[in-house]
């Protein structure tokens, strides 16, 4: 990994060290995942920016060098709940009730960085009795009132500047990893507890997938880091944290979580600094690691020489892609025999209707699918292929399904 070194001034997003080298590189790609667009025209015309991924020698972050963080847009259109799956309600529901009970939360202060449309804060604040304030720059709600506990939002990004009730609880739930400067972040954060005793929840997508599994169409702009379990944990401790509990969750682990607690280490006058990058490497990517970055671009290539080929011989209009999400627009415009695909079918009432960015393709219910008679169904995430293929039986549907 010698050939790519990144120029001197290019530093980790987490750390801050130079020991970094570009992986994978894609030009002109839509930025906006969760932005789906009201018509053909506005969707292929749709904000690109350019993917230049880097990984750091000395925490092991993979990271986006040449993000912009002032080209996602978070206007009303913009929509990226899982809650329509009853897979990931399940999921969700054995996490509140975790947490509710490892940090005691009855009668607390919970605050959620990143609530989205606020359905986490509101599962949680009821499973644990416990009070919410969510903040979000797409957030959408006044307020929920739970009868003896009360849910509040604010529409704006959690930033140095934003003010916020005392909680004695926070989680941060699939938002970390588009964070641009994770110490800033973290340290703003550390410095809003002090030396109060309060708990973290923080929860990201397996950033590691896309290099270990071939994941390739993991890779979106608006998902500027991706953790692998040590560059997670060493971001935290790097920051003032002491990580109690982490692992991996979800459908094939697709997921990483970290319990944090507060660590009194590292401060100076009162506040809570980041570390600095240490002088020497740390070499905290394995060899095998190495490899798999190494091999990520054939990887992308051959799964991309793939689809092509195979929808070259599909007539148009037999196959349609199901998801709508990040997954969804990096295939659909990588695969340049995508034009094949017409339609995209997605769960949640609130995509269908809409455009997907970059290629135009509309998003529609599944039931739409009983006039259309598909004989092929990409699928965007192996996880859902059962939950999949049971609502196209109820539909009377008997079709092929395939992983992108």
């Amino acid at each position: 990994m010698n050939s790519n070194k990144i120029a001197v001034g290019e530093f980790c997003s987490s750390c801050g060290s130079a020991n970094c080298e570009q992986i994978f590189s894609l030009e002109q790609v839509p930025v906006n995942c969760g932005t789906l667009y009201n018509s053909v025209d506005k969707a292929r015309n749709a904000t690109r920016g350019e993917i230049d991924l880097s990984a750091c020698r000395d925490c092991g972050l993979v990271f986006n060098r040449k993000y912009d963080v002032d080209l996602i847009e978070f206007g009303d259109q913009y929509e990226v709940s899982l809650g329509a799956s009853q897979v990931f309600k399940d999921f969700q529901l054995n996490i509140a009730r975790r947490l509710s009970e490892n940090f005691s939360l009855k009668n607390k202060n919970v605050l959620e960085i990143g609530c989205g449309n606020g359905e986490f804060l509101e599962l949680l604040c009821r499973v644990a009795g416990c009070d919410g304030e969510g903040i979000d720059p797409t957030a959408k709600r006044d307020g929920v009132n739970l009868g003896d506990n009360k849910i509040s939002f604010q529409k704006a990004k959690f930033t140095p500047e934003s003010r916020c009730k005392p909680f004695d609880f926070a989680c941060c739930l699939s938002m970390f990893e588009d964070v641009p400067n994770i110490s800033e972040f973290l340290c703003d954060l550390r410095n809003r507890i002090g030396d109060r005793p309060v708990g973290m929840y923080f929860e990201i997508f397996n950033g590691m997938r896309p290099f270990e599994f071939g994941e390739v169409w993991s890779i979106h702009y608006e998902q500027c880091n991706y953790f692998s379990m040590e560059s997670f944990q060493n971001a935290f401790r790097a920051n003032g944290f002491s990580v109690v509990n982490s692992g991996l969750c979800y459908q094939g682990d697709q997921y990483l979580f970290a319990e944090l607690r507060p660590s009194p280490d590292d401060k100076t006058n009162g506040t809570f600094r980041s570390k600095p990058p240490v002088s020497e490497p740390k070499s905290t990517c394995s060899s095998d690691r190495v490899s798999q970055f190494q091999n990520f671009r054939n990887k992308f290539d051959n799964r991309k020489a793939f689809w092509n080929k195979r929808l070259d011989l599909t007539p148009t209009g037999k196959t349609f892609f199901w998801g709508a999400g990040g997954k969804a627009i990096t295939f659909l415009n990588s695969v340049s025999a995508s034009t094949k695909i017409e339609f995209v079918v997605d769960i949640n009432p609130k995509r269908q209707g809409k455009y997907i960015p970059g290629t135009g393709q509309k998003i529609i219910s599944p039931k739409d699918l009983i006039e259309l008679k598909p004989e092929n169904i990409i699928i965007s995430n192996a996880i859902y292929r059962d939950e999949i293929r049971q609502m196209l039986s109820e539909l009377g549907l008997n079709c092929s399904v395939d992983v992108a």
